[in-house]
């Protein structure tokens, strides 16, 4: 009496119906961190002044940003780059952060 009995929640070969959920929310989530970090990253440079709102927005189109930037990466070691050049890399490592 006043016992509720429910079906298990899996399928009948024992795949959890979770599953498609939770492979989709950890999709989700180097996503959102990575968007979250470049954001943290755009805010910092324009606190610091070294590049403007207006020119972040245009940076993404502009001719120099399509340049390869390993070999700005390169040269980075060896002279001072120009501002640019230097929020591109920037930029770069953070969007390109891991274990390589």
């Amino acid at each position: 009496m006043g016992v509720w009995t429910f079906e298990k929640a899996e399928h009948p070969k024992g795949a959890s119906l979770a599953l498609p959920r939770r492979e989709a929310r950890s999709a989700r989530r180097p996503i959102r961190r990575r968007r979250h970090r470049k954001e943290r990253i755009k805010s910092l440079l324009q606190q610091m002044g070294c590049i403007g709102e207006e020119k972040l927005e245009s940076l993404s189109v502009s001719p120099g940003f399509l340049k390869d930037v390993y070999p700005l990466r390169a040269e980075g070691l060896d002279r001072l780059l120009e501002r640019d050049a230097w929020v591109r890399v920037l930029l770069h490592l953070a969007q390109r952060r891991g274990y390589r």
